[in-house]
């Protein structure tokens, strides 16, 4: 069964917009100023979507570090096997539109090592052919659905009141997507099996309660999915087999992000940077049951105008 399991592009596949967290600037105004007779929601966020797009518009040029631990999962969710761990250097370039004037990041993202070992020919091989289970980028897109003009697409209302967050004062706001147009149905391609649609997601933002800009974000699976692969005659080589019938129960997905301000000097500049996601999913029944992955974002690298890398200062909540 196929699995396109890069989270981003599965729920945030409304924008081309990559790694909008780039680039921090304060967001002018409080909620206490906003016009009378107005949702605290939607000013919430107005506030937000500011934030977003001024970081948007302030991107700049870095590299940084992948450190991705990867673990499969049986039916019931435990470990299966030993964890694979690997080790990625990405470099994050921008390219502003002649037409339109935005700006789209452009990645570029290397394997360096499996397990401790340095990989000479990266990437690694895929363990299945139907199955996509080396470990995706999944910071390309955390912010997008969040800019003004992609809010329109989603369904957001307020989680209540302050909540502390570790040790951050935080506003919280629910978002699901809107219903989709077209039913789920399994589809099958070249003897593999995907879905016809994203799964129905629902997620929970955490923003900064002073500054509106994202502390974390947390999806998860809203509808449950479930189909049958029917049973086929299929041919190894030359020899024909019978492919017998299987249910595949789609049970689960969560995704969480965090993000906090980095220091950079030379020049001296403060941005908001992702700097973990933890995902994770359960397909009962299926030949891969589940993965669990943990990313940790380290040793960002400010590229300044002459092209060399400068090394981060220190992280800061501030």
């Amino acid at each position: 069964m196929k699995r396109e399991f890069i989270l981003f592009s599965i729920l945030f596949s409304i924008a081309a917009l990559s790694f909008s967290v780039f680039g921090q600037n304060p967001v002018e105004n409080s909620i206490s100023n906003a016009p009378p007779n107005t949702s605290q929601t939607a000013i919430l966020l107005e506030k937000v979507g500011r934030a977003v797009q001024q970081n948007l518009d302030s991107m700049v040029r870095v590299a940084f570090t992948e450190v991705v631990r990867q673990q499969q999962l049986k039916d019931d969710a435990a470990a299966k096997g030993k964890p694979q761990n690997f080790v990625y250097e990405s470099i994050m370039t921008v390219n502003q539109s002649s037409a339109t004037g935005e700006k789209q990041p452009i990645f570029t993202r290397t394997l360096k090592s499996v397990d401790g070992k340095i990989v000479k020919n990266p990437p690694s091989p895929e363990i299945s052919k139907c199955e996509q289970l080396n470990p995706q980028p999944v910071y390309e897109n955390p912010l997008a659905f969040l800019l003004p003009k992609n809010q329109s697409q989603y369904i957001f209302s307020s989680g209540g009141g302050e909540v502390d967050l570790d040790g951050r004062k935080t506003l919280v706001i629910t978002v699901a997507p809107n219903p989709p147009s077209e039913p789920l149905k399994l589809v099958e391609k070249d003897d593999c099996f995907f879905l016809s649609r994203p799964l129905q997601m629902i997620g929970k933002i955490w923003v900064d309660a002073a500054n509106f800009n994202v502390v974390q974000i947390n999806w998860q699976q809203n509808e449950i999915f479930s189909a049958t692969i029917p049973k086929k005659v299929v041919k190894v080589g030359i020899v024909p087999l019978v492919r017998p019938s299987v249910t595949i129960n789609y049970d689960s997905q969560n995704f969480t992000i965090g993000f906090r301000f980095v220091k950079f000097e030379n020049p001296e500049q403060t941005i908001l940077l992702p700097y973990f996601s933890e995902s994770s999913w359960i397909n009962r029944g299926a030949k891969i049951a589940g993965m669990r992955t943990r990313v940790d974002y380290t040793r960002y690298r400010l590229f300044n105008t002459n092209v060399q890398v400068s090394d981060a200062g220190k992280d800061s909540n501030n």
